[in-house]
């Protein structure tokens, strides 16, 4: 698709920072980096502490909140990734999510129908 791509020069950058009044750009800049940071240190705790079966789960559950949709049923359903990407975004290999995948279905945490992975919202409350 097509792109279109601004360049600021660092001399620039700094000038516009600097003639700021309000600090609403730093202020921003510094907000974004905090979130970054904070997410960057739940993925690097996840790969820590958690094992594959609770990566997985914690990927699906991020999954749901941003693409999820919730049923007059109470159930959060999405598409399901393929098992390789959720392999790839959380330092496994697509046979392990898989066997994850199965895991998480056969407690009763997630249900597969189709290309659907559906989730309760109790459940998705307690992962």
């Amino acid at each position: 698709s097509d792109v279109r791509l601004l360049t600021l020069a660092r001399d620039a950058f700094f000038r516009i920072v600097r003639e700021d009044s309000s600090a609403t750009i730093l202020n921003n800049i510094f907000s974004i980096m905090a979130a970054r940071l904070r997410k960057a240190d739940e993925t690097i705790g996840s790969l820590v502490f958690l094992d594959v079966c609770g990566r997985v789960a914690r990927i699906l559950i991020e999954l749901a909140g941003r693409e999820g949709r919730k049923g007059r049923d109470g159930f959060i359903k999405m598409e399901s990734p393929t098992h390789q990407t959720i392999a790839s975004q959380i330092g496994a290999s697509r046979e392990a999510v898989t066997k994850a995948i199965k895991s998480l279905a056969s407690n009763g945490l997630i249900r597969i129908e189709g290309r659907e992975v559906i989730i309760s919202q109790r459940q998705f409350e307690l992962l």
